[in-house]
């Protein structure tokens, strides 16, 4: 099996393989029931720069991690119905400790279990829960009524570093479903972006201690990026797993000694929304349907902020200081210290742990109520804040949006989850964001780099191209520079 990317330059050099970006991308020259695995980067290549037609490597190292404890591992092979489902589990828990951790859980959904371990996943994970290898738990979703069975999975590798050891998977049927589970993440939309990124997560590696399955998910490929439904924002294995400080630490394999930098968008959300006020035509990148955007234009003319207000607005974001200027002062002038009691109830009311803890600083804060706003929170603090003079139209502006009626039917809301006309703000400065850093991203000419929702992980010898990439895509979508920090 040969696969080639794709190009607009086409495939002199293997002619008759097409390119990747969907299913039939694919070709497997190898006969039916062959392993197929997923590319990996061309290391024989100049590096120099990422180059736009490479053939990759088709000789992908599958890996699993068992129990160093021999008692366990009789047992997972004694009750293991087959083989395959002994090497699923392996390559499963492998999965789990590269993104998580160890004593960590991470959710599944049944469809990629289903793939992963097969139709009786349940009594897979069950067997592999008696041994004592993971603990696997149930939550019923709210789609769980009746006959209508709908739960999330959440599974967790007991153990820590030292307990277990990797294993190499040979056996085909095992490698099959790895592939298959593979190519469900392929995503057939913004191919340059998940293409560039794929790059350069094979080629990357994390500089710290405790982070062997991690390095070992980079070199093998199982990091696929990813692109979400709602918002556009490409996710992968560094977004899901690192902190910002860990991030700081990746380094590009053929240039270990080079250090990297970030380069973020300064209040990012915030600055798009003041661009789509100033110029509403940008909402084209968000919504394709003419109709369907025009209901939105329409609200942006209807409803124009005051030259005092754009000022004021335009001053902080300019400063970088929005969240601790502007929004500081709306909330404090309009609600006084309502808008903190207002955050704490809400905090109480959501569901995942990590998500019910007050942020300590007070910047974060306030920027977790400006989220709340642009996803559809906070109605009772925007109606206090449509009282002022000055910061009144910003609330009003708001209010109108999340009462346009949306045909969610349409194709801009295909794939799109639990989606409210409340959260249409929210959407469209994802994607407007998401557009805007995909041209940097694919623009720049970096011979590596990561994209991270509205940054790029890039050498810090390239960040001057970077930072050009972002001024030519704001020329070219007719919008102001945003400020940058790195």
């Amino acid at each position: 099996m040969k696969v080639l990317y794709n190009s607009e330059r086409g495939a002199s050099e293997n002619e008759g393989h097409p390119p990747i970006g969907n299913v039939e991308g694919i070709v497997d020259d190898a006969g039916e029931g062959d392993s197929c695995p997923l590319p990996k980067s061309n290391r024989n290549t100049d590096h120099t720069h990422i180059p736009s037609d490479w053939v990759v490597d088709v000789s992908t190292t599958y890996v699993g991690i068992l129990p160093n404890d021999a008692r366990k591992k009789a047992k997972l092979e004694e009750q293991s119905n087959t083989q395959t489902d002994y090497f699923s589990v392996a390559y499963l828990c492998f999965l789990i400790v590269a993104t998580r951790g160890y004593n960590k859980y991470l959710r599944f959904h049944s469809a990629k279990l289903k793939r992963l371990l097969g139709p009786n996943y349940r009594s897979v994970l069950g067997v592999a829960q008696s041994c004592g290898l993971i603990k696997w738990k149930q939550k019923p979703t709210k789609y769980d009524k009746g006959d209508c069975s709908k739960k999330h999975n959440q599974i967790m590798v007991i153990g820590r570093k030292g307990s277990w050891s990797q294993v190499k998977i040979e056996e085909p049927f095992t490698i099959n479903r790895i592939y298959q589970y593979r190519l469900s993440r392929v995503s057939t939309l913004d191919i340059e972006v998940l293409r560039k990124e794929y790059y350069s997560l094979t080629t990357s590696r994390l500089d710290l201690a405790g982070f062997d399955e991690f390095n070992l998910a980079l070199s093998c490929g199982d990091c696929l990026p990813n692109r979400c439904g709602f918002g556009n924002r490409v996710h992968c294995l560094v977004t899901y797993s690192l902190t910002k400080k860990e991030r700081k630490q990746l380094r590009y394999i053929y240039a270990l000694m080079e250090p990297t930098c970030e380069v973020d968008i300064t209040s990012s959300q915030p600055y798009f929304l003041f661009q789509c006020v100033s110029n509403p035509q940008l909402l084209q990148f968000a919504i394709k349907d003419t109709e369907e955007r025009s209901k939105l234009v329409d609200v942006f003319k209807a409803n124009p902020w005051s030259a005092e207000l754009k000022m004021v607005y335009g001053e902080a974001l300019n400063e970088g200081e929005f969240y601790g200027k502007f929004l500081s002062n709306m909330l404090e002038g309009c609600c006084e210290g309502l808008w903190l009691e207002w955050l704490r109830q809400k905090l109480k009311r959501e569901k995942k742990p990590k998500d019910k803890i007050m942020p300590r600083l007070r910047r974060d804060r306030i920027k977790k109520v400006f989220m709340y706003l642009m996803f559809g929170g906070g109605t009772k603090l925007l109606r206090m804040i449509q009282k002022n003079r000055i910061y009144g139209p910003f609330a009003y502006l708001i209010l109108q949006l999340r009462k346009v009626k949306m045909d969610r039917s349409g194709r801009d809301f295909y794939g799109v989850k639990k989606f409210r006309p409340r959260k249409i703000i929210a959407l469209v400065l994802q994607r407007i964001e998401a557009e805007f850093i995909h041209r940097v991203y694919t623009s720049s000419g970096i011979s590596w780099g990561i994209l991270i929702h509205d940054s790029v992980l890039c050498l810090e010898k390239e960040q001057q191209m970077v930072v050009e990439a972002f001024n030519r895509v704001s020329k070219k979508m007719g919008i102001n520079m945003p400020v940058l920090k790195y």
